[in-house]
């Protein structure tokens, strides 16, 4: 790539960056269900006129399999936050961010890497899936990531926008600043969260916190073993990621840990109005 190439994406992506964070209030308001959310030279009566040949991106991500819980919610926000930044042209040029379902497979990130590294994709954006292998097949910057997988924090080409690790350990120091001196973290079996979860224990450790990690098949639907071990572990507070945070506090509470009697940490990304209503006073 020559210099005034790499110039030219670069300032694509400062665009498509700040275009994204003034768009997040679009992000409510669509039921795309196609494959990917691009755009087309029509305007709504609300929009300009967005000619040219579209700006294309591709994001990594399990909309299907045992992590896919919320694949219809995200495709749709994506989809409302294109529709966002085109309705004013906001890049000069359409933004097209096609959405390749990775389904929690190792051979299908790898293959949406490869087609996207081949498809003039210009980056990846947002998510790079649920292994590292298709980021790096494609040979492609990812922008916008979730800074949680070797990848994402430790490649050059990894432009993060959070930090899933310091997410992890601000929640250690809550429990710390509690009192607490000890917490199970139950995370799905992933690679990317293994890393994550590794160095979250080591962290803690600074923090004379001990933690101790569980991690659960992606596929689990019954949390009740899982809550066994938890119950076992015998720490003062829980910090997990679930995909379904009912299911799971509904276990633990089988096993007699509730928030009562337990601090819980649960990122608030998985916690939606629909959840805090099912989950009521529990």
């Amino acid at each position: 790539m020559n210099r005034r190439t790499r110039s030219a994406r670069g300032s694509v992506w400062v665009c498509v960056i700040t275009a994204f964070a003034l768009s997040v209030a679009a992000c409510s308001g669509s039921s795309s269900k196609g494959g990917s959310s691009g755009a087309s030279n029509t305007t709504t009566p609300n929009s300009k006129p967005c000619p040219g040949a579209p700006l294309k991106f591709t994001e990594i991500i399990a909309l299907s399999g045992p992590l896919g819980n919320a694949g219809d919610r995200t495709r749709n926000a994506i989809d409302a936050a294109v529709k966002g930044v085109n309705r004013g042209c906001a890049l000069g040029r359409p933004l097209q961010v096609n959405i390749c379902d990775d389904k929690a497979d190792s051979n299908a990130n790898l293959a949406c890497g490869r087609k996207a590294g081949s498809d003039g994709t210009l980056a990846i954006l947002g998510s790079i899936g649920s292994f590292d292998g298709g980021v790096t097949a494609s040979k492609l910057p990812a922008i916008f990531v979730n800074g949680t997988s070797p990848f994402e924090l430790t490649n050059k080409n990894a432009y993060s926008s959070v930090n899933g690790i310091a997410l992890g350990i601000s929640g250690t120091s809550a429990i710390k600043a509690r009192g607490r001196k000890s917490s199970t973290l139950v995370l799905p079996d992933t690679p990317t969260l293994q890393f994550a979860g590794q160095l979250i224990v080591k962290m803690a450790d600074l923090l004379d916190v001990k933690v101790d990690p569980i991690y659960f098949p992606q596929d689990t639907t019954d949390f009740a073993p899982v809550a066994a071990q938890i119950s076992q572990a015998d720490d003062e507070a829980v910090g997990m990621l679930p995909l379904n945070p009912v299911v799971v506090v509904n276990a633990l509470a089988q096993e007699g840990i509730t928030p009562e009697n337990h601090d819980m940490v649960v990122p608030g990304g998985v916690i939606t109005p629909e959840i805090l209503k099912e989950l009521g006073d529990a």
